[in-house]
């Protein structure tokens, strides 16, 4: 119901075409340019395709809050200046939908944030795990009287 409100918006504000720029990033939608424009953007032609189907919408949202590697560091990092804007808060969205779906899309980076952490200090723990176990084999066969081996 919270992304069917937000794709039912026809002129949204500002913050709101931020949570539908963010939505456009995570539904993997490309932007697109105005005629004779430069520049690229998410409203109103990406977007307004991309919201005519909110069940999908939903669906790609679950997919990505199930699995921590479900979004790519190119997605997360076209997503980090949205979730770092400080106008990205679920209390400054315009209506309760847009305040839901915005705390799911933070939560999403969140997520991905704290699984590379786990990896990343699960590599450490492996590794001292094999030292410790190297160290312990060592001592095991150690000669009497010999020099206890220092950790690198």
């Amino acid at each position: 119901a919270d992304v069917a409100e937000v794709a039912g918006l026809r002129q949204p504000p500002s913050r709101a075409k931020m949570l539908i720029d963010a939505l456009c990033i995570l539904c993997d939608v490309a932007p697109t340019s105005a005629p004779g424009s430069k520049d690229v953007s998410y409203w109103p032609e990406p977007a307004k395709t991309m919201l005519k189907d909110p069940a999908s919408i939903l669906a790609k949202l679950v997919v990505l809050g199930g699995d921590k590697d479900a979004m790519s560091d190119q997605m997360a990092s076209k997503l980090a200046p949205y979730v770092n804007h400080p106008d990205f808060e679920p209390s400054a969205m315009p209506s309760a939908g847009c305040q839901a779906v915005c705390a799911w899309v933070r939560h999403l980076d969140e997520f991905r944030r704290a699984g590379r952490d786990v990896e990343t200090k699960q590599r450490v723990l492996d590794n001292a795990l094999h030292k410790l176990s190297a160290l312990t084999g060592q001592h095991e066969n150690r000669q009497p009287g010999a020099q206890p081996t220092q950790l690198a």
